[in-house]
């Protein structure tokens, strides 16, 4: 039976809407950034001690150099994470994001190792497994695809392939040799034993 924690004496507050979380050990790895309305926030990777949920400590933030919306994260390695922003202007007809990849070894002090524009996409989910990132990836007049890039390595992720689909896609998860896409149309399952060639 699920208990709830009771109410604490110190809580974290973001100072936009929490987008998306993943924990690792005793850390929670937050990203967040719109406030609700069009005025966004920078985009920020915030880093938070949960060791004691009762009382979870701030360790350290990154923000991003471009007002714009904060889209997913994706844990590489102990000392590294991948964060994406990106948004479409249906006024411009274009879309812009980018793939920040950070450097979180030290925690109090987050920094940036790379920022890779994505070219008039922006990339709607990450999903990291080995060597291989997965990105939903969208564009104004191209729509949804997914996009595989090999990350051995982190100053020059390259392209690999382009998967496209018959309708939306929406997120991506990949567990043992199966990738589950989320689609307009249902559930697509793909077989990623050679995971640069699904």
């Amino acid at each position: 039976t699920p208990q709830f924690a009771a109410p604490a004496e110190k809580n974290y507050a973001s100072s936009g809407i929490a987008l998306k979380t993943l924990v690792r050990n005793d850390t929670s790895f937050v990203v967040q950034g719109a406030n609700g309305s069009f005025n966004y926030d920078w985009a920020r990777l915030s880093i938070i001690d949960i060791s004691n949920p009762k009382i979870p400590v701030l360790l350290g933030s990154y923000a991003t150099d471009s007002r714009i919306v904060a889209t997913d994260i994706a844990i590489l390695s102990t000392d590294i994470v991948y964060l994406t922003d990106g948004q479409c202007e249906f006024g411009m007809q274009a879309c812009i994001g980018s793939l920040y990849i950070i450097d979180i070894s030290n925690p109090s002090n987050p920094t940036l190792v790379k920022k890779i524009g994505l070219e008039q996409t922006y990339a709607k989910r990450i999903e990291k497994i080995h060597n291989y990132l997965y990105m939903i990836s969208s564009s104004y007049n191209e729509g949804t695809w997914a996009s595989i890039y090999e990350i051995s390595n982190l100053e020059q992720p390259v392209f690999v392939k382009k998967l496209s689909f018959s309708s939306a896609l929406y997120d991506v998860n990949i567990h043992g040799k199966y990738a589950y896409f989320s689609t307009e149309d249902g559930l697509h399952i793909t077989d990623v034993t050679n995971l640069a060639n699904p």
